[in-house]
């Protein structure tokens, strides 16, 4: 694979800055990974687009596959996948997992809202990342006390949150951004989605704005490893605050039946 297959997709990339990323997080819970057949899909998808020969995506595959045999006897783990480019930039992918710890995180995410000039990663179904920015507005952000950043355009346009995409809520409707640059169409997301659909409720997708997170009754953030989240400070009562975490629990529990 060549370095210019970041490139061409506007990820900055020099001697001075952490390599791109490619990653993908899963849980593994109730003897089995979530979402595991959708991930790899999407795995293969972005290999292919950043250029891997076919040969060398299906070699990577069935080490994955093979791996994932090791977690047999775990109860609840995160894990996350992580393919990178080495040191040098030579072009060459390293594979590796490490366990992540999800103690800890908050019930409610206090956000911080940051306009930025460039979405920090294409988005789409292309899940790349230039991590620099993102680690760095993190660290300088949780200092005060925020738990994520959501970014946004300058017209107040909503991008995605760090590590989650987001979703709103008013009036029994849900809204989500339609992928696409700085805006990953996210697995879990995606699911959340069609379950709450098949349930009866209303899903909308388009561009939304932080004037509408200002009308909003709840924000979510969906994570593959954390779930669905409220944000703090959202909700517009106390009451429709317990209405839509118990909702939203029923929609989680069926979309691992």
């Amino acid at each position: 694979m060549g370095l210019g297959a970041f490139q061409r997709l506007g990820v900055k990339v020099s001697q001075e800055t952490r390599p791109p990323l490619y990653f993908t997080s899963l849980r593994w819970r109730n003897s089995r990974f979530e979402l595991w057949e959708s991930h790899l899909k999407r795995l293969e998808k972005s290999f292919l687009e950043l250029g891997l020969a076919s040969t060398e995506v299906q070699d990577v595959l069935e080490r994955i596959v093979a791996w994932k045999h090791s977690f047999w006897n775990e109860k609840d783990v995160a894990v996350r996948i992580e393919c990178r480019l080495t040191e040098d930039l030579s072009g060459d992918f390293r594979f590796h997992t490490r366990a992540l710890d999800l103690k800890a995180l908050p019930e409610r995410v206090k956000l911080s809202f940051m306009p930025v000039d460039k979405a920090p990663y294409p988005g789409g179904e292309l899940k790349v990342w230039a991590y620099d920015k993102i680690f760095q507005d993190l660290e300088k952000l949780q200092a005060q006390g925020f738990h994520d950043v959501v970014y946004l355009k300058k017209n107040g346009e909503l991008l995605d949150a760090s590590t989650s995409n987001i979703c709103l809520i008013q009036d029994s409707v849900l809204y989500a951004s339609v992928p696409g640059p700085g805006v990953l169409k996210g697995l879990y997301l995606e699911r959340f989605l069609q379950v709450a659909q098949d349930l009866g409720y209303t899903v909308e997708r388009r561009n939304l704005y932080q004037a509408d997170v200002e009308s909003a009754d709840s924000l979510l953030l969906t994570n593959c490893l954390k779930g669905v989240r409220l944000a703090e400070g959202i909700e517009k009562s106390y009451d429709d605050s317990l209405l839509w975490k118990a909702r939203i629990d029923e929609i989680e529990r069926l979309m691992h039946e």
